[in-house]
């Protein structure tokens, strides 16, 4: 077996990001830009008002006398206007200002009577309520640095700018591979000896989480020719594969040799954790392959702790390693010394309470649990007050 912190370091090594792609803006929202984006055009492309009002000369206001008003831009006019001097055309929002004209009055702040325009708020500016042409930002100029995670800002940013696919790094396609025999899918009836398969639902939600989708999900029976064709056919078409169930020693657990029958190489075999013992971490070409156990309890922490960095690299992203906080416990922690324990806790007062019901087949505490709290591998007994370190469930994307 080896360590976590080695597990962690062998998975880093065997992950690789996928390679950049060109796809629509619209299909890219969460994938890492790949390449720098310059924009194609100065934004705005033109003098813009910014409110509602008037367009004129700035020397107009300043002699102060009636300014006839004579017609108007309207928002989406492509005819470029010029302001006779001396005059004030109407003007709305975002329209172009006319030629000659270098203030935008608000509509609030004058009268018009007669058709003339008299200030009633004289604080007035030169240049006031003017978008200037390329003020957002000018052509040629870096509009989005590569290694950015596409958000919707981005995206409405680049839109705007006319630019309709961009380079990014594609999000994993992802398989899922559900073992057991014992396996009824909810809703069906449940004969003596069965249980409900909730780990494939459970992985498709954590998934979902982090803003990744599932390409397929199979179940199949403790039959090592079905699981071997299985694999065979997952790796051709996805950039990850989850299994579950089947990772241990017992006489019906057939992954560790359905995945070697793939002529995938086997990096590491058990982890000195708990939950999560029997944890497999393969690769097929750039395919990572991880064996994950069958108990719903173990089958989470691992996608949580081995999983979630992985899809980070795949992704474009950092290999990046939660990192916890240190938090008193409330009550002392007793274990044998060898296995890196990560428990289900709350916090309280600023302290951390561990969870009762802590067996890996137990998902009910994860119902109330905020942290996960981990115990090293080289320590036998937690007292009371003693700092441990302490995940938080719900920054562990993050």
């Amino acid at each position: 077996m080896i360590s976590v912190d080695e597990a962690l370091s062998f998975i880093n090594t065997h992950t690789s990001s996928l390679t950049k792609q060109v796809l629509p803006l619209s299909q890219c929202l969460g994938n890492v830009l790949a390449e720098d984006i310059f924009s194609p055009i100065d934004s705005p492309p033109f003098p813009q008002s910014a409110m509602d009002g008037y367009a004129l000369e700035w020397e107009s206001i300043e002699s102060n006398r009636p300014i006839p008003v004579q017609g108007l831009v309207q928002t989406g006019d492509t005819e470029n206007k010029q302001l006779p001097k001396g005059t004030a055309l109407r003007i709305f929002t975002g329209a172009p200002l006319p030629l000659g004209a270098d203030t935008v009055v608000m509509q609030e702040h004058v009268q018009i009577k007669d058709g003339f325009l008299t200030l009633i708020n004289p604080a007035q500016t030169k240049g006031s309520h003017v978008r200037k042409e390329g003020s957002q930002i000018n052509k040629g100029a870096l509009a989005v640095a590569s290694g950015c995670i596409i958000n919707s800002g981005i995206v409405g940013f680049l839109a705007g700018l006319g630019i309709t696919q961009i380079t990014v790094v594609p999000k994993p396609k992802i398989g899922i591979i559900v073992t057991g025999k014992e396996l009824v899918r909810p809703g069906d009836e449940l004969l003596y000896g069965q249980i409900y398969e909730s780990n494939s639902l459970m992985l498709k939600m954590a998934l979902q989480e982090g803003g990744f989708d599932v390409l397929t999900i199979e179940t199949v029976d403790d039959v090592p020719s079905l699981i071997e064709n299985a694999i065979q056919k997952a790796v051709e078409t996805c950039d990850l594969l989850l299994l579950t169930g089947g990772v241990s020693v017992g006489d019906f657990d057939f992954v560790s040799q359905a995945v070697l029958a793939n002529k995938a190489e086997i990096i590491f075999h058990k982890i000195k954790q708990k939950p999560g013992k029997p944890l497999l971490f393969a690769r097929k070409k750039n395919v990572p392959i991880f064996g994950l156990p069958g108990n719903p309890a173990s089958v989470l922490h691992c996608f949580q702790t081995y999983v979630i960095p992985s899809l980070h690299k795949l992704s474009g992203k950092p290999f990046k390693i939660t990192q916890g906080k240190k938090m008193p416990i409330n009550a002392p922690y007793h274990k044998k010394v060898g296995l890196t324990h990560f428990m289900k806790g709350i916090v309280k007062n600023g302290e951390v309470s561990l969870l009762t019901n802590q067996e890996s087949y137990k998902l009910n505490p994860f119902v109330i649990s905020e942290v996960i709290v981990k115990i090293p591998e080289d320590t036998a007994l937690v007292n009371k007050g003693d700092m441990v370190e302490v995940f938080w469930i719900s920054n562990l994307w993050n």
